[in-house]
């Protein structure tokens, strides 16, 4: 697409939908670099650049057992083509205040009402949230990927959030 309209400028090109590689000349980056954004920008609406989460189904924290756990890494290995299926939950609660770690990363604990379960929680570039959840007073739906992690020889499952919606109890 864009590449191609380009490709005067380019030495080669190639890849694949999720990726892009290409060899350029040092002094052809400014001007690919307008010609790009020049391609992109005549060829994109707003409703382009409005980011998604696809969800592929709803789930409760009860649902999300050590069997369930099995059955998700038999899907492995995780990647373009494949990826992680993405879980939403709704009405989950904060167990303890929220807190950015790293460049602007959201970690906490997630419950849910009517579920003994908390989980760890990490939300990649989700910290300006900390400021918008009040943990007594917010419910949250969520959308998620469960990961395995493992620290000091123990192995549990991760909360890793993908989009975050904030309601009132």
């Amino acid at each position: 697409g864009a590449l191609k309209e380009c490709e005067d400028l380019l030495d080669q090109y190639g890849g694949h939908e999720a990726a892009a590689g290409m060899a350029i000349e040092i002094e052809n980056i400014p001007t690919f670099r307008k010609k790009f954004n020049e391609v992109l920008k005549s060829r994109m609406n707003d409703d382009d650049i409005v980011p998604e989460v696809e969800i592929d189904t709803k789930i409760s924290f009860s649902e999300i057992t050590p069997k369930f756990l099995r059955i998700l890494e038999q899907f492995a290995p995780f990647g373009p083509g494949n990826m992680r299926p993405v879980f939403m939950s709704e009405n989950v609660s904060l167990a303890y205040e929220p807190r950015i770690v790293g460049k602007n990363h959201l970690i906490t604990a997630l419950k849910q009402a009517g579920c003994d379960k908390m989980f760890d929680t990490i939300g990649f570039n989700l910290g300006d949230f900390v400021n918008k959840i009040d943990i007594k007073q917010n419910l949250i739906d969520i959308a998620f990927t469960i990961e395995n992690v493992t620290r000091d020889g123990r192995t549990y499952p991760q909360i890793r959030l993908k989009d975050i919606k904030v309601k009132d109890r």
